[in-house]
């Protein structure tokens, strides 16, 4: 993208040149397992440190971030000195503190099948496989299900039928545990979080609570769900997983770069 070059030499200009910009691709699984991918932009504030960056969308890169710099560059042209700004405001002039700075480390896959089939986790620890297929860690959950009558409140023996198939009509209720995550990358482990899209659409993210500088952070979430068991229902867990995306957050620090007056 010739605007990203185009950035990327105004911060040398201007004396900025630690600051480095590139696009790259941000590939998000959906719970149905298929994957959307998306540019974004990805900025550094110290290019010889390459393993600390943020990610910002390229609406925000177009709108905000390439004029801020622009505009510094403007008034460096008119002057011969760069203005007096705060170091403590260059992450939000050059983009890394405005940027979607959460990372995704990886997703965990629950096959739903088991809950069509009426079939209880209580106890399971699944791998965190990144975007590449790459385990970045473990996590440990539990599935309970309640089988609930027509009136959605009655319960039901669940070992008297086979399938949700044998349901229709009735609820079955969902509730799920996210517990540790271990092995994760310690780079990750600043913020950590872990969310996911529950199967019906009108239901918004869930999310757990952030759990600081722990290497091996335990969410201690609870999430329960009550659906009227449908056909599509039935149909949706028999060929779909429930991903659940595992998130961390890199602490931000100061470029290293000289104070420019």
């Amino acid at each position: 993208m010739p605007i990203i070059a185009e950035t990327n030499t105004i911060c040398r200009e201007i004396g900025k040149e630690q600051v480095y910009y590139e696009p790259d691709i941000n590939t998000e699984v959906k719970s149905d397992g298929t994957k959307v991918s998306r540019v974004v932009i990805r900025v550094y504030a110290d290019r010889t440190n390459r393993e600390e960056s943020s990610i910002i969308s390229v609406d925000a890169f177009t709108d905000v971030i390439y004029f801020n710099v622009k505009e510094m560059f403007e008034d460096f042209e008119e002057s011969g000195l760069l203005r007096q700004d705060d170091p403590e405001n260059d992450g939000e002039l050059f983009g890394w503190s405005l940027s979607d700075s959460w990372h995704e480390i990886g997703s965990v896959f629950v096959f739903l099948l088991s809950v069509f089939n009426l079939i209880e986790t209580p106890k399971d620890e699944s791998p965190i496989i990144d975007t590449k297929g790459i385990k970045t860690g473990m996590q440990q959950y539990s599935v309970h299900l309640d089988l609930l009558d027509y009136d959605k409140t009655t319960p039901l023996k669940i070992l008297e039928y086979d399938t949700l198939r044998e349901c229709i009509g009735k609820y079955l209720k969902v509730k799920l545990t996210l517990k540790r995550a271990t092995d994760i990358p310690e780079k990750y482990s600043f913020k950590t979080m872990a969310k996911y899209e529950w199967i019906d659409p009108d239901q918004t993210n869930f999310e757990t609570q952030i759990r600081e500088k722990q290497s091996s952070p335990d969410f201690n979430y609870i999430g329960e769900h009550t659906e009227l068991i449908t056909e599509d229902f039935v149909t949706h867990l028999m060929y779909n997983t429930l991903t659940i995306k595992v998130m961390g957050m890199i602490e931000s620090k100061k470029p290293k770069g000289k104070r420019n007056i």
